[in-house]
C-alpha cells in the first residue's frame, strides 16, 4: 500500500528509529534467548505469499527479509475495518488468493465457525515456543487452532497540553474536553466498536452491552453532543500526521499509532498520552485463510516472524508488543523511546477488557454512521 505524500516524512523517521532500536538490542536478544534467535538455513519456497492486513501493520524490511531468505514475493493488501475484512473473505469463499489474514480476537471464533479460516498445524511452527504463554491459549481460541498472536495493545488517547490546560485521565475527561477546549480539534476512531467504547467506558457501562436502551443512549450522546465537535474520523491519526498538523488537540487511538503520533509531533513536549483505568485491551492475530494457495509460504513466514530478532523489528515498526519473550529487556538496553506505550503492567491490564462481536454489532455500525452524518462527514 502506498503512503500518502504527507506521511512519507513520518514513516521515514520511524524507519530511522527502527534501525537504531534493532542495532542496539539484537545482541541482547541473541544472548538472552540463545539459539531461538536464529533460524536454520531456510529451504526456498516457490510462489507468492498473500497477506490481508490493517494499513501499515507490517514492517517492509521484515517482508523483504522473508523474500530474501525464503523466496516468495509478499503481497500485502489492506483493509480499514474488521467488517470490511470479513465481508471480503465471506464473499470470496476461498478465492481471494490470500494465505494469511489479521484477525482481531473478537472475530476469531465466528470466522472459524463460518469456515473462513484454516486450522493451524502448530508442529509446523517451531518458534511458537518463543511466545509469552500469557498470550497463547486465550479464551477466544484456547488451543490456538485458528490464531496465533501478532501483537497486543490498548486503546487510549493523547492531547495537546498547550491547548487543553488541565490534566485528562479518563474517558469522561476525553469526551468533556472534546466538547470544550478541543471542540473542532478532535479526532475519533473511524471504527464502530472503538468510538462507542469511549461513551460506554466513560459511563461505566459494559462496552459489550446489547441492552437497547444503553445503545440508544450512546447514539443520542454521540450524534447530538459529540458529533458537532469532531474534526476527523481517523482510526490511525498518528500515522496520518495529525499531531504535526497544528489543527488537532485531542486524538483517540491505539497504542502503537499514538506512539507514532508522539514521536512525530511538531512539538512533542506539548503532548500527553493517556490509557484510562477502564479501556480496551486488544489482541490482533495471524490466521490462515480458508483455501490458502500457498500454505508452505504461510507457515514459513509466521515461523520467521516468531524469531526474536524479527519480532523486535515488528515491535519497533508497529509500536505494539508481539509477545515474544525477551523484547522488553532488549528495549530497555536499546533505550527505546516511549516504551510505556508498548509494554503494559499487570496492574494496568487488570481492568482492561477485550471487545466481543455480538448481536449488537450492526447496531454499533449504524451508530457510527449516524454520528458521521451528524458531524457532516
Amino acid at each position: 500500500m502506498l503512503a500518502p505524500a504527507r506521511l512519507l516524512e513520518a514513516f521515514s523517521r520511524r524507519r530511522f528509529l527502527n534501525t537504531a532500536l534493532y542495532s542496539g538490542a539484537g545482541a541482547v536478544l541473541a544472548g538472552s534467548l540463545g539459539s531461538r534467535a536464529f533460524a536454520n538455513q531456510p529451504t526456498k519456497i516457490q510462489g507468492e505469499l498473500g497477506i490481508y492486513s490493517f494499513p501499515e501493520y507490517d514492517d517492509p524490511t521484515v517482508l523483504s527479509g522473508f523474500t530474501e531468505q525464503y523466496g516468495p514475493q509478499v503481497r500485502v493488501d489492506a483493509f480499514t475495518s474488521t467488517e470490511e475484512m470479513i465481508s471480503k473473505l465471506t464473499n470470496a469463499r476461498g478465492t481471494t488468493g490470500y494465505d494469511i489474514v489479521i484477525t482481531p480476537a473478537a472475530v476469531v471464533q465466528s470466522m472459524a465457525q463460518a469456515e473462513l479460516l484454516e486450522e493451524f498445524d502448530l508442529t509446523r511452527l517451531a518458534n511458537f515456543k518463543n511466545l509469552d504463554p500469557s498470550l497463547t491459549k486465550l479464551w477466544f481460541d484456547p488451543e490456538n487452532r485458528y490464531s496465533i498472536p501478532k501483537v497486543y495493545g490498548a486503546t487510549g488517547f493523547m492531547y495537546d497540553k498547550s491547548k487543553i490546560g488541565r490534566p485528562l485521565k479518563s474517558w469522561a475527561d476525553f469526551l468533556d474536553a472534546a466538547q470544550k477546549e478541543a471542540s473542532g480539534m478532535t479526532t475519533v476512531a473511524d471504527d464502530a466498536k472503538t468510538i462507542t467504547g469511549a461513551y460506554f467506558w466513560a459511563n461505566d457501562i459494559d462496552w459489550n452491552t446489547t441492552n437497547p436502551s444503553e445503545l440508544d443512549a450512546c447514539q443520542e450522546f454521540l450524534t447530538k453532543k459529540l458529533a458537532p465537535h469532531i474534526k476527523y474520523f481517523d482510526t490511525y491519526p498518528g500515522a496520518s500526521g495529525r499531531s504535526a498538523s497544528g489543527d488537532i488537540a485531542l486524538m483517540q487511538g491505539f497504542n502503537g499509532d499514538l506512539r507514532m503520533g508522539m514521536l512525530n509531533a511538531a512539538t512533542p513536549e506539548n503532548w500527553e498520552w493517556v490509557f484510562p483505568e477502564t479501556t480496551e485491551i486488544f489482541v490482533d492475530n495471524w490466521s490462515l485463510v480458508k483455501g490458502a494457495p500457498n500454505l508452505d509460504a504461510a507457515y514459513a513466514f509466521l515461523d520467521y516472524t516468531l524469531q526474536p530478532d524479527v519480532a523486535l523489528k515488528e515491535m519497533s515498526y508497529t509500536g505494539s508488543n508481539p509477545g515474544v519473550v525477551g523484547l522488553e529487556e532488549a528495549a530497555d538496553v536499546a533505550g527505546t523511546q516511549l516504551k510505556e506505550l508498548i509494554f503494559f503492567t499487570p496492574e494496568q491490564r487488570k481492568h482492561w477488557k477485550m471487545g466481543e462481536i455480538n448481536e449488537a454489532r450492526q447496531r454499533l455500525v449504524d451508530i457510527l454512521s449516524a454520528t458521521k452524518i451528524a458531524a457532516g462527514q
